[in-house]
């Protein structure tokens, strides 16, 4: 809404570039969201990139980050008890989820995109007001 307004920057420094993503790092992973919607408004600030490229390099810095998270469980933690078949049908939709988003991501521009990932914050906001409410209440 208020996007076109706010000036972005041109961050170009190696260790300003290092620092901010130490920054989302640890935010994404103390909030525990893989820090997807971060990534785009620190993307789209700090590198002026439009949201689309934001939103494909975020899932690229997701994708880095859980295949770290997931060898670290694995090498260091041992793998945790689970159905072999649960896992074939998270990676076979996971795929298949992927395929259907890059079809779409083609097809919308960038101001289509930003109503998209806006929706879905506000999605990701009501239902953290939904567990708050259900946890206190």
């Amino acid at each position: 809404m208020n996007k076109d307004r706010l000036r972005s920057k041109q961050i170009t420094s190696p260790f300003i570039s290092i620092v901010i993503g130490l920054l989302l790092g640890m935010l994404g992973t103390f909030l525990g969201i893989g820090g997807g919607p971060f990534n785009v408004a620190a993307l789209c600030f700090f590198f002026s990139m439009p949201t689309k490229r934001a939103t494909q390099n975020s899932l690229f810095i997701v994708l880095l980050s859980q295949a770290a998270s997931t060898l670290k469980i694995i090498f260091f933690d041992g793998l945790p008890d689970f159905s072999p078949m649960i896992l074939a049908g998270m990676v076979l939709f996971g795929v298949i989820g992927s395929e259907i988003g890059r079809r779409v991501n083609k097809r919308i521009d960038n101001r289509q995109a930003t109503v998209c990932l806006e929706g879905s914050m506000i999605l990701i906001l009501c239902i953290n007001i939904y567990n708050i409410l259900k946890f206190f209440g």
